[in-house]
């Protein structure tokens, strides 16, 4: 049987030999004869290979070479872009003022109702209703005011129903109206755009009774039928039009901050920049234990929690975040602001002090303080958010939580709307532990997340990034952790070792999604990240886009604090020493700035 085999083995061996090339049985016989056994054999073969790389390398270099030679300038490129990019921003602005500036002047001159019109908007008394301006003037106003910023509902009580008077309509926070309350704006429209997030707050008819068309089905196109099985517009254009995902997030800046919303509700699919330190010294999202109890629907232990931490921040003259607090309920709500009241009473100095953040504006934008449900947060972000939870122990000591609107379908999207207002920290007062809080019974997803969030939470709080990253992995455990270090790819595993050589503490993969930054240089002592490394081969697998990976990912990690330098394979191939230098010469940039 061995003989048979061996047999069949030699036998399919001279049938791929007949099936050679010329050319192909002139190397093996060059590597048969100048080897002296099959080890040698095997190594004469690898370098052949190796050879016909590198002159395949020399051969393209030299075709492509003026291309190649705008390496070298890469940066000054990628400055210049971002420098024509801001001038064409400023070019359009001054184009259309001037362009609607002359129109108006010229639809003024050419007018016979000048006059009239003239008169109506210098007059100081018996004003005409803008509704009524609007029917007699419309041309003049919206050749005036080309752009316009209303709900729907201001739209149909201030503008004729007249067709296409507006070339675009742009519709934002799409996913909180209904489709019938946009028909009348979309009628005035020449084309529309549809902006909105699906995983935030839907459109509620708690008090509205919505039109549902006739009673009967049969009498519907299937069309209509479709809009009205929909809840919101931003439903209906998803389902009926291309969409485009805007995935880069801006406000955080931490990403433990977005890690949770990112998993949950996202995907894993949000575009966040790695932390530029490891906040050795602070925690962006602190946990503070009270023993409240939950009676009424109020738990007053949390509420005074919330009062004291925010005298230790008001009264700090260091502190400029601006501050907003976030209940889950309103009776919660009432008690911390009747707890706040309470102490304006009893001191003096934080009620001055509460007055001014009442007030607050920084460049003309409200930055004042809020208190709020989550029922009403959406749209408001601030420097710090402090939530309380107020669910605990009742009077017989059994942690009964009625969840309300988390509770309902997609109660959940108001979840991630709280969760993600906060830009520097978060704060979270609670009284019970997550393991408390009986969900398992749910019909929804809404009291689930809100536990996998406490866990969450209080592993962030407690540095536990392991437990952190378990609660995060629940829900999409084919998504790679934050933290896993795949390095795969030669240059960068070269890069590594070298700069290791010389002392740096060096890590790899930085990044929680499918980009992530090949190395970075971590200064324990100041506790920051001073230098990100973009390997070329890693840009380019990131992203179909020149503009996204070559210019404006990078002006993402900028604005986030991070020092980028971009690694080209070819310049470590010519001179491994060259790129080793500059690397070092960055670092040390870097350090002088920060030290």
């Amino acid at each position: 049987m061995n003989a048979l085999n061996d047999y069949l083995e030699i036998r399919d061996v001279n049938i791929a030999l007949l099936g050679l090339t010329d050319d192909e049985r002139i190397i093996l016989n060059f590597a048969y004869e100048n080897s002296k056994n099959a080890r040698q054999y095997k190594e004469i073969i690898e370098k052949l290979m190796e050879i016909r790389i590198y002159h395949e390398t020399i051969k393209y270099e030299e075709l492509y070479k003026e291309k190649l030679s705008k390496i070298i300038d890469f940066e000054n490129i990628r400055n210049r872009i971002l420098s024509l990019k801001k001038d064409e921003k400023q070019i359009s602005m001054d184009i259309c003022l001037n362009k609607f500036k002359d129109e108006y002047i010229e639809f003024y001159n050419s007018n016979e109702e000048n006059k009239n019109y003239l008169y109506q908007i210098t007059k100081q008394q018996n004003l005409l209703p803008i509704r009524k301006m609007m029917d007699l003037y419309n041309d003049f106003l919206l050749k005036l005011f080309p752009c316009w910023l209303l709900s729907p509902e201001s739209v149909s009580t201030i503008f004729p129903l007249k067709k296409e008077m507006f070339d675009i309509i742009l519709f934002d926070e799409a996913s909180q109206v209904f489709i019938e309350n946009t028909l009348p704006t979309i009628y005035r429209g020449k084309s529309i755009v549809v902006a909105g997030d699906s995983k935030q707050l839907r459109p509620t008819a708690t008090f509205v009774k919505r039109y549902m068309g006739n009673d009967s089905d049969d009498e519907l196109d299937l069309a209509t039928q479709a809009a009205l099985e929909v809840e919101s517009l931003l439903d209906l254009a998803t389902s009926r039009f291309n969409s485009t995902n805007l995935t880069y997030h801006y406000r955080s800046k931490n990403e433990e901050l977005i890690n949770f919303s990112n998993y949950a509700f996202y995907d894993g699919k949000l575009q966040i920049a790695p932390n530029i330190s490891k906040n050795i010294g602070s925690k962006p999202i602190e946990r503070i234990k009270v023993n409240g109890q939950w009676l009424g629907r109020r738990n007053q232990e949390e509420a005074n929690a919330v009062v004291t931490l925010l005298k230790k921040l008001i009264k700090n003259k260091r502190n400029k975040s601006s501050i907003g607090i976030i209940t889950f309920n309103t009776e919660q709500e009432n008690a911390i602001e009747d707890a706040i009241d309470l102490e304006c009473q009893k001191d003096s100095a934080f009620r001055d002090a509460y007055i001014r953040e009442q007030n607050r504006k920084v460049n003309n934008e409200d930055v004042s303080i809020f208190i709020k449900n989550l029922e009403n947060v959406q749209g408001d972000e601030r420097d710090i958010i402090i939530f309380s939870i107020g669910y605990a122990r009742n009077e017989y000591g059994k942690v009964v939580a009625h969840f309300g609107a988390l509770s309902v379908e997609g109660g959940e999207n108001r979840l991630n709307v709280a969760i993600t207002r906060a830009k520097e920290k978060i704060y979270v007062v609670t009284s019970i532990e997550p393991e408390e809080l009986i969900v398992e019974g749910s019909k929804n997803a809404g009291p689930k997340i809100f536990k996998s969030y406490l866990k969450y939470v209080r592993a962030i709080s407690n540095k536990k990034y392991r437990e952190a990253g378990f609660v995060l992995d629940s829900f999409k455990p084919s998504l790679p952790s934050s933290n896993s270090e795949i390095v795969n790819n030669s240059i960068e595993n070269d890069i590594k070792n070298e700069l290791i050589k010389l002392g740096y503490n060096v890590e790899t993969n930085l990044g929680n999604t499918d980009y992530k930054l090949s190395l970075a240089i971590y200064d324990k002592k100041i506790d920051r990240y001073l230098l990100g490394i973009e390997c070329d081969y890693a840009a380019f697998k990131s992203s179909d886009s020149i503009l996204e990976r070559d210019v404006y990912r990078t002006k993402f990690l900028q604005s986030r604090g991070w020092t980028i330098m971009r690694v080209w394979s070819r310049d470590w191939w010519m001179n491994k020493n060259k790129v080793i230098s500059n690397i070092v010469k960055a670092i040390n940039e870097a350090k002088k700035k920060y030290s």
